[in-house]
């Protein structure tokens, strides 16, 4: 298992003076912990409104940038997480997002006047700590706490983009199913306009043009497993463009992905104008209801 940031052992470094000043909620006192790290860090110089590492994290971003892997499957538990933790991370203003307690109304409302299932997305640009930022030279510590390096010729952050998407739920009660996409339940921070939404159902036919509040269908003939995927697709920004190192150096547009997996509990496969999709494993509707951890650089 990696190591954990060098940032984060600092909070080592600051309980014997801090401890006075513990709250009892953990949470309350990890936030205390992370402003005080902080206090001194020149909070305009960070590149977007939220810094990973100031935020109380209770999943990692790394491995939610938009490109798939089996060990990083999305639930709303899961969603939750990430969502929360890019909220408390916010850093030079209020949060631009609206509150996680409005979305998850939202989400509600839309799941009890509807049978179509509202995929809920998050598009967010956030920074990190570049790992070797103390020994770079670019911070320095000084009793636990950091503080910037005047003239230093290198930022000490990097750009990076944090997008998940997950259905409203992982279980559908009859085999035939619709998503739908909601403007208000994308939520994103930087970045261009979305230009494209599509979704794999898992049928081997790959990716279906879908649009905004316009239900998108299936029909499954037989109950199971199915790993269904979802790629937006963005306008590219100058930040998008210049971002060296990365696949959306120079592009017109950047595309992120999805996936989860959709428990379906019984068949339906002869509804005239669905499209009709293999049967795959058989599923674990228990398993639908928990967080999936994401194994692959949870210290990352």
């Amino acid at each position: 298992m990696r190591k954990l940031y060098a940032f984060f052992l600092l909070w080592l470094l600051t309980l014997p003076a801090y401890a006075q000043q513990q709250s009892a909620n953990p949470l309350d006192s990890l936030r205390q912990q992370l402003n005080y790290v902080f206090a001194h860090v020149d909070k305009s110089q960070v590149p977007t409104q939220y810094l990973e590492d100031f935020g109380v994290r209770l999943l990692p971003f790394r491995p939610f940038n938009g490109t798939l892997s089996d060990t990083c499957l999305l639930n709303m538990p899961t969603f939750r997480q990430l969502y929360a933790t890019a909220f408390s991370s916010h850093v030079q203003e209020a949060s631009s997002l609206p509150l996680l307690s409005d979305l998850n109304a939202d989400l509600a409302a839309r799941m009890a006047a509807s049978t179509a299932i509202p995929v809920v997305v998050q598009r967010i640009d956030y920074a990190a700590l570049r790992r070797d930022a103390l020994r770079a030279g670019l911070f320095t510590n000084q009793g636990g706490q950091l503080y910037d390096v005047p003239g230093r010729t290198a930022s000490p952050y990097l750009l990076r983009t944090l997008f998940a998407a997950s259905p409203g739920t992982n279980v559908s009660a009859t085999g035939e199913v619709s998503f739908v996409f909601a403007p208000s339940l994308h939520v994103q921070s930087g970045g261009g306009a979305v230009s494209a939404i599509r979704i794999d159902f898992g049928d081997g036919q790959g990716y279906q043009t879908a649009a905004w509040n316009q239900p998108i269908s299936a029909s499954y003939c037989a109950a199971g497993t199915y790993r269904v995927k979802v790629r937006l697709t963005y306008v590219a920004t100058k930040a998008d463009q210049q971002r060296a190192g990365s696949d959306t150096f120079g592009k017109l547009s950047v595309s992120y992905e999805s996936q989860f997996d959709l428990n379906v509990l019984a068949a339906n496969c002869f509804r005239p104008g669905l499209r009709i999709l293999a049967a795959m494993p058989t599923f674990d509707t228990v398993a639908a209801s928990r967080p999936i951890p994401c194994l692959t650089n949870r210290l990352s």
